[in-house]
């Protein structure tokens, strides 16, 4: 017997509509990213503190090592229940998750508070311990990413790409907003601030737009409605 061939389906407009929103999302990460560098070089004068800033930066993404390796592990877990419309076990999937980030998170915390100061001194040399309360800083709004979990990642594959360039594109905003405000008076202090709290605004507003969307709470506890 004769094997039917599968016709292939093309979606043109979806797929564009999808590649260009998340092109959109990677082009405002980027200016989100850079514009502390940039507003600093234009109120510090001083290269070293800029140097500072940016090793404060780097080091401050080693708190989201759990985020990047969960989603990359349950992604395509989460694909196929998207598929299946299997909304009860994604949450399920996704609070363990988030509980094993969290506590991740969590453990380098811990580490880089109390041990923050040796560890720039070993890696960078004694000059880069002057990121430290930079670093502290940016490791609040990291540590509210780490508990609000796989998020953008879920609107992306819920196909509410748009959600997700908003919310990075409000973030942006408050990013820029703060640096201008915050950057001249309080140097680099003050630019890590307003990168703390631009991450804040984002994730909030991405567990809010999951939540109104699918319903699943990402965090690693649920609340439960008081009868």
């Amino acid at each position: 017997l004769e094997v039917p061939k599968a016709k292939p389906v093309y979606k043109g407009k979806t797929w564009f509509s999808s590649a260009f929103s998340l092109a959109g999302v990677n082009g405002l990460n980027v200016i989100s990213k850079q514009v502390s560098i940039v507003i600093l070089g234009l109120f510090v004068a001083n290269s070293a503190e800029i140097g500072l800033y940016k090793t404060a930066v780097q080091f401050s993404t080693l708190a989201a090592f759990g985020l990047q390796v969960m989603n990359l592990v349950i992604s395509p877990q989460l694909a196929t229940m998207f598929a299946k419309n299997e909304m009860k076990r994604m949450q399920k999937v996704i609070t363990a998750s988030t509980r094993v980030i969290v506590l991740i998170n969590i453990l380098i915390m811990v580490i880089m508070i109390f041990f923050g100061k040796p560890v720039l001194r070993l890696t960078f040399g004694p000059e880069y311990v002057g990121a430290y309360t930079s670093l502290l800083i940016i490791l609040v709004g990291q540590t509210i990413n780490s508990v609000t979990g796989t998020v953008a990642p879920l609107l992306n594959m819920g196909d509410k790409e748009r959600s997700t360039v908003t919310a990075v594109a409000i973030s942006t905003v408050v990013n820029i907003s703060l640096n201008f405000l915050l950057s001249p008076k309080y140097g680099i202090e003050g630019a890590a601030t307003a990168t703390s709290i631009s991450l804040i605004v984002l994730n909030v507003l991405l567990w809010w737009m999951v939540k109104k969307s699918f319903g699943i709470n990402s965090l690693p506890f649920t609340f439960k409605k008081r009868s």
